[in-house]
C-alpha cells in the first residue's frame, strides 16, 4: 500500500530513513499543540 505524501506515516517513515526534510511537515504541524500543551 502506497502512502499520500502528506501523510504523517510518510514523515516517519522518511525521518526514520535518515531524511531529515521530512521533520518540518512535523513540526508545522503539531508544533502549537505541542506549545498549547507545554505551557498549561
Amino acid at each position: 500500500m502506497q502512502q499520500e505524501p502528506g501523510s504523517i506515516t510518510n514523515w516517519l517513515s522518511k525521518l526514520q530513513a535518515g531524511q531529515s526534510e521530512a521533520a518540518e511537515p512535523l513540526w508545522k504541524r503539531y508544533q502549537a499543540k505541542l506549545v498549547s500543551i507545554a505551557t498549561q
